[in-house]
């Protein structure tokens, strides 16, 4: 027995958007508005601030390599050090180009720097006020973690992949499934920073 599928299915972007904030709307409704609030703070500082944070880090890592590097090549001078950190110099590329928001290494570094603040700032919340809350709390809390969904999910969105505005999947004689590759990537990211608390029990005020 098979079920029939229509020839054409199509799916919108904003479907896809609403499942991934389930899943941080269902942590809002385990651990209550309060804990939606406090990790909020840090989620909104952590939008507005990762590119900044990105260019630190990036600093850091540009650092590193290039002083590796240049002491391999025979070519370490401070001059060439700064000419590589400023991402001028003729002799070898930064690491991180900081100043092309485009950059590959640049896009990955400030998605890291937020999921690392977006993690902590979860947890930090989930200790501290998370827990069993009444129905009404836990209500908002089903509400405010799905708009925190929305600021991450889009964060990383936005600067990893383009989604088509629909997705169509065709009728084959063999049934194939077939998965993009950035999407794994947006949902593995989304599952390591929060999919934790599917597995931990909720603790008590």
């Amino acid at each position: 027995m098979t079920v029939p599928l229509p020839e054409t299915l199509t799916i919108s972007e904003l479907a896809v958007l609403l499942v991934l904030m389930f899943f941080f709307a269902r942590w809002g409704w385990r651990h209550g508005i309060d804990a939606v609030v406090l990790s909020g703070l840090f989620i909104l500082t952590a939008d507005l601030l990762s590119d900044e944070l990105a260019k630190l880090v990036a600093n850091i890592i540009n650092f590193g390599y290039a002083f590796v590097t240049l002491l391999g090549m025979g070519q370490f001078s401070t001059q060439n050090l700064s000419a590589v950190l400023n991402g001028t110099s003729d002799i070898l590329k930064p690491l991180v180009n900081q100043n092309n928001p485009q950059d590959v290494g640049f896009v990955v570094t400030a998605i890291l720097v937020f999921v690392v603040i977006a993690y902590f700032a979860f947890q930090y919340a989930e200790k501290k006020v998370g827990g069993k809350d009444p129905f009404l709390e836990s209500l908002f809390g089903f509400l405010g973690g799905g708009v925190l969904g929305y600021i991450c999910v889009t964060f990383v969105l936005e600067r990893l992949v383009r989604f088509p505005q629909t997705l169509i999947v065709e009728a084959s004689d063999v049934p194939r499934v077939r998965i993009d590759a950035n999407v794994i990537v947006v949902v593995v990211l989304v599952l390591i920073v929060f999919g934790y608390g599917r597995s931990k029990a909720s603790k008590k005020k």
